[in-house]
């Protein structure tokens, strides 16, 4: 039992994980890429919203699923840079020698004080691997829709009149930087696959439905104006298998996720 104990503790702070100088220089870089690049987008909506020939949907930038997973990857390794500052110092052996003062020397009160600790760093590292699977989702979702559509008439995704105000640097950080950062974080810094399969994939789909429901009854309702412009020409049968090959893409790339994990880091530690 103790045995196990000291494991558990050992694994809240990994070598290759939160903590590390490694992880808290990486994930301080990209907060500090993915914040410049997602301040010069604010700034080309908010110029495109004066422009007098706009037509923008409900939302403005938000409309946008390249927008919303830029802000949501940008807010995650601010999160992780704060849980590399919690975890700094609490390395395995730290971790180790910890709880056997604890189990000789301290007191009950002392005792309760650092597994509340412990407890802490355990949700700590369960909600940035949670979020870490859905990060890693629609990140890959959003490069690899956009150049599919991109390759195959860019009129259907970004027209060639928007390169007049949507810069090319942005454009190639917001659909392909984006996904390397991500594939970047899976080689250098441990996660694990804290859910099952099934629970997993439900989470990234409800946050995909999420977003079908938002463009549907949030943008285009009140708007009447579509986010992006293949979706006007599209009749209702071909958004509903837009979005089902959406849904199964989904699927699949939490899958990837999962095995390139598992391939990486060796163990999966599914609680739920």
């Amino acid at each position: 039992m103790k045995k196990n104990h000291n494991q558990t503790a050992a694994a809240a702070a990994p070598k290759s994980g939160s903590g590390s100088s490694l992880a808290l220089i990486w994930h301080s870089a990209c907060l500090a890429a993915d914040g410049y690049f997602l301040q010069r987008a604010h700034f080309v909506f908010a110029a495109i919203k004066v422009r007098p020939e706009a037509v923008l949907a409900y939302g403005g930038e938000y409309a946008f699923l390249t927008q919303l997973t830029h802000t949501a990857q940008t807010l995650f390794f601010a999160f992780l840079v704060l849980c590399d500052l919690f975890f700094s110092g609490r390395g395995e052996e730290s971790a180790r020698a910890t709880e056997a003062l604890i189990a000789k020397k301290q007191g009950k009160q002392q005792q309760r004080r650092s597994a509340a600790q412990h407890s802490v760093s355990q949700r700590m590292q369960f909600i940035a691997d949670c979020t870490f699977g859905v990060i890693f989702v629609f990140s890959l979702v959003v490069g690899v829709f956009f150049w599919a559509l991109f390759l195959i008439n860019r009129e259907l995704i970004m027209p060639e009149k928007s390169s007049s105000f949507y810069p090319n640097d942005l454009n190639m950080w917001q659909h392909g930087f984006t996904s390397l950062l991500i594939f970047g974080e899976t080689l250098l810094v441990r996660h694990a696959n804290r859910l099952t399969f099934r629970n997993e994939t439900l989470l990234a789909l409800a946050v995909g439905v999420c977003y079908v429901v938002w463009t549907l009854f949030g943008v285009y309702s009140t708007s009447g104006v579509w986010p992006y412009p293949f979706q006007p020409k599209m009749t209702i049968a071909m958004h509903v298998g837009f979005y089902a090959v959406s849904l199964v893409f989904i699927i699949a790339m939490v899958w990837v996720k999962r095995t390139l994990v598992h391939l990486r880091w060796g163990t999966t530690h599914t609680t739920t």
